[in-house]
């Protein structure tokens, strides 16, 4: 599978409806939702819509429905919001009497909740735990693909249905987009959530998401609110094994994250309950860095640092592990760096693992994370016999504590850690600088503790 690719490019079918910047709600509303039609909207505008359901995909994955952008400039905004609610792309169905959604590429646009920008002149605090969406996308499908978009202030950005047994579309695809500033008053909030299932215990086929070259910042709180164990940066479910099968033999389809960038999440920044491939990642500033479940796993040359704590209630205990893994066979852990947990304590963990699991632990650079003898592989609420083998020692153990996101912004780029997370936010359409993305700072952290950078 190729997870290094370039912007896609399409060329726009004959017969596409070009929107105008005097396009009004109703135009947009009519041309996505109403017809099949390739959908391009016009660089560098402004749109207020209240909602934009997507009704129809087309047949053939090699000529997908096109929803994207023409001329020169920046993404489109699209501000969305009416009442007391918001949602940006909706397609929401019966899977068994509503028309599968299949084959779509949405690409270079910019959704905001524009009234629960707390930092606009727009805000309107009445609406601090509105139910918002950038995307409410519950309709079978397959092959949907989220490209260079971006998505701000919502509450969620939801693919697939979390806590009930409803049909996700499978084969859904975010490549190099951004979704940023998730919150509400309320808990449950995420950047973004993907919800997989199998309707009548039917199996999975396919592959449940792929996120590559993404951004995900702040999720599931705002400056100066209460974080919350219920919120998270990314939020990938498997409700079929939490409610159907509790032996979590089973999983959904496995999911592939190459090259993200996760930062500052409530609680997690990942929680990626069907497990797969997690690489070349980099997790900064969350009370949990990541997670993995159900399917047998990959997490190499990743980056997790600066681990903060969670207090979910006066008293509560914090949280503050590195990585976490429940209910899986097999686990590959390699090359992988975690180091600097801004409160340094005993009750943290560099790795947990549960039940189940052979575990291969090689090559992992561990500083300053835990005050514990038992800081990097610790077996939690441990039954011996539920246990595989743990191949070790697996960690290279050095010290370079002159090691940040902003030593990185300073000595590669000569600015502040504010004004690279700026960059990183507001990257504009079509730009891609590969100083911004997981891998190379991931480089520069491997390179700081005297390893070989990874190519």
């Amino acid at each position: 599978m190729n997870y290094h690719m370039d912007f896609t490019y399409i060329e726009p079918k004959p017969d596409a409806i070009y929107l105008t910047k005097n396009s009004d709600w109703k135009d947009i509303r009519d041309a996505i939702g109403q017809t099949n039609r390739d959908v391009m909207f016009p660089a560098g505008e402004t749109f207020y819509v209240n909602y934009i359901d997507v009704k129809t995909g087309v047949h053939s994955p090699d000529t997908p429905r096109l929803i994207g952008v023409y001329g020169e400039g920046d993404r489109p905004t699209l501000k969305i919001g009416d009442g007391t609610s918001a949602v940006g792309f909706t397609a929401i169905g019966d899977a068994f009497y509503s028309p599968i959604l299949s084959n779509i590429i949405i690409q270079g646009l910019h959704l905001t909740d524009y009234r629960r920008n707390y930092n606009s002149t727009e805000y309107d605090p009445s609406l601090d735990g509105a139910e918002t969406y950038g995307l409410r996308w519950l309709k079978s499908g397959d092959n949907i693909r989220f490209e260079d978009c971006r998505f701000s202030y919502f509450r969620s950005s939801a693919i697939g249905s979390v806590n009930s047994i409803e049909w996700a579309p499978t084969n859904v695809q975010i490549h190099r987009c951004i979704f940023d500033h998730s919150w509400s008053s309320r808990d449950r909030t995420m950047n973004l959530v993907y919800g997989t299932a199998r309707p009548n215990n039917q199996s999975r086929t396919g592959t449940g998401i792929i996120i590559t070259d993404s951004v995900f910042y702040h999720g599931g709180w705002r400056p100066g609110q209460q974080r919350s164990a219920q919120s998270h940066n990314i939020y990938i479910d498997d409700p079929y094994l939490r409610f159907e099968d509790p032996t979590h033999s089973n999983p959904s389809a496995p999911c592939y994250i190459h090259n993200i960038i996760s930062i500052a999440g409530a609680s997690h920044g990942m929680k990626c309950h069907p497990g797969g491939e997690v690489q070349d990642s980099f997790f900064d500033k969350n009370a949990i860095g990541f997670f993995v479940s159900g399917n047998d796993s990959k997490v190499n040359r990743n980056v997790i640092t600066r681990g903060t704590d969670l207090w979910t209630e006066p008293g509560a205990t914090d949280r503050g592990n590195a990585f976490e893994s429940f209910w899986l066979n097999d686990i590959e852990f390699n090359d992988n760096i975690m180091c600097h947990r801004d409160s340094f304590d005993a009750n943290s963990r560099a790795v947990a693992l549960r039940a189940r699991q052979n575990a291969k632990i090689n090559r992992n650079v561990l500083w300053e994370w835990s005050s514990s003898e038992n800081e990097f592989t610790d077996i939690v609420n441990a039954d011996p016999s539920n246990y595989g083998n743990i191949e070790g020692p697996g960690r290279i153990k050095v010290a370079n504590p002159d090691i940040s996101l902003a030593t990185y912004a300073q000595h590669k780029l000569g600015i502040s850690e504010e004004k690279l997370i700026d960059k990183m936010i507001n990257r504009p359409r079509g730009v891609w600088d590969k100083t911004l993305e997981a891998k190379s700072i991931n480089s520069y952290f491997r390179n700081r503790f005297n390893i070989v950078a990874m190519d």
